[in-house]
């Protein structure tokens, strides 16, 4: 078995080494832009890759390349996916922490790995609505809207230990 590190480079890997990148986004995607662990980290990134410059500085962009594929690109890692007219989605004219959001979103379902929104009410299901639309499935989209008072159990169900006692 892989470790994570490989397979994201495997997924991302074109003629460029991007384990400096992959590492950065694995690691410093967790914390806020503006804290100093996350500097801390990138400082410690760029020990460890001295000749391979982690920049602080992010770059977000997505931008539609032609032939019915939107590139989502942070920093040096894209991924190109089929979707519908950019322009018929709220994506261009949106804040770049959504944005930033829904790039890191495209980036995750790329190397198939779950994505889990979680937080205070804030924009989570215009980031769901806006990327099912944008990849055509918004038909098949199911709204679960739960309270602070739910449980994750109402909605996965729950396993009860047994015992002998």
């Amino acid at each position: 078995q892989q470790d994570l590190f490989s397979s994201q480079h495997e997924i991302f890997n074109t003629e460029k080494d991007f384990w400096s990148m992959i590492g950065a986004s694995l690691l410093t995607g967790k914390y806020p832009l503006e804290t100093l662990i996350r500097q801390t980290l990138i400082n410690d990134l760029n020990t460890i890759w001295p000749n391979k410059i982690i920049t602080t500085n992010l770059s977000i962009s997505i931008q539609d390349i032609g032939g019915g594929k939107t590139r989502f690109q942070e920093n040096d890692l894209f991924v190109d996916l089929k979707t519908t007219s950019l322009s018929d989605s709220i994506l261009l004219t949106s804040p770049k922490t959504f944005k930033q959001a829904f790039v890191r979103i495209a980036l995750a379902i790329h190397a198939g790995e779950s994505v889990l929104l979680v937080g205070p009410t804030s924009c989570k299901t215009l980031i769901v609505e806006t990327w099912t639309k944008l990849l055509n499935r918004f038909h098949e989209l199911i709204k679960i809207y739960l309270t602070p008072e739910s449980e994750s159990s109402d909605l996965i169900g729950d396993i009860q230990p047994y015992t002998f006692l």
